[in-house]
């Protein structure tokens, strides 16, 4: 009887030394997979960083260009005091050439009298007519030094476009940075979860 007491408390414990052993061996395997994973990841964030940068170079060249056509606008704004009459003379129109299905998008053309000539402003801007149509009076405010500055608060799509530029830039430049650092910090929370597990 005693002799079987004895072997069975051996039994046991070979199983338990052969648990923690298990265990410590599974322990190292997780660690070592913690680390080559983590290695990985950081490799990953490098090639990651360098197209981030190329991200924010192209984001900061929308913002620049956005931010110019705001002062732009604030500066005509400023300038131009003198209000006239003018209308939507016409439209210049641009197609896709990449794309034959495309909507085609639309400048518009005003016509104004300034001291007894017709001036003409040609928008710069293409987008869809919006509510502007062949014929409609719109105003026009003119920079007396400079009749042809012309400031027309009709022309929305003028107004609208630097604020996408302005919010498409800051998109790119901070958006792929941002993502970038959450999966990085994801990785390594995953691997610390997981060795608090195995302890």
């Amino acid at each position: 009887m005693d002799y079987n007491f004895n072997n069975d408390n051996r039994d046991d414990f070979t199983l338990k030394r052969e648990a923690m052993v298990d265990k410590f061996r599974e322990k190292n395997d997780l660690e070592t997979r913690a680390q080559e994973s983590l290695k990985a990841n950081k490799a990953f964030m490098k090639l990651r960083i360098r197209i981030c940068f190329l991200f924010i170079l192209g984001g900061l060249a929308l913002f620049i260009l956005g931010a110019v056509q705001v002062g732009l606008l604030i500066k005509a704004k400023h300038d131009c005091t003198v209000l006239v009459k003018g209308r939507v003379d016409s439209f210049d129109v641009s197609t896709s050439m990449s794309d034959e299905d495309s909507s085609p998008s639309y400048a518009p053309v005003f016509s104004y009298e300034y001291n007894g000539e017709e001036l003409f402003y040609e928008g710069d801007t293409y987008s869809d007519k919006g509510r502007l149509y062949v014929g409609q009076e719109v105003d026009v405010y003119v920079d007396p030094d400079k009749p042809d500055h012309v400031y027309v608060p009709a022309y929305k799509a003028k107004k609208s476009a630097p604020i996408v530029f302005i919010i498409i830039g800051l998109l790119l430049s901070v958006g792929p940075v941002v993502y970038s650092i959450n999966d990085y910090r994801s990785v390594e929370r995953y691997w610390e979860n997981e060795k608090s597990k195995a302890l």
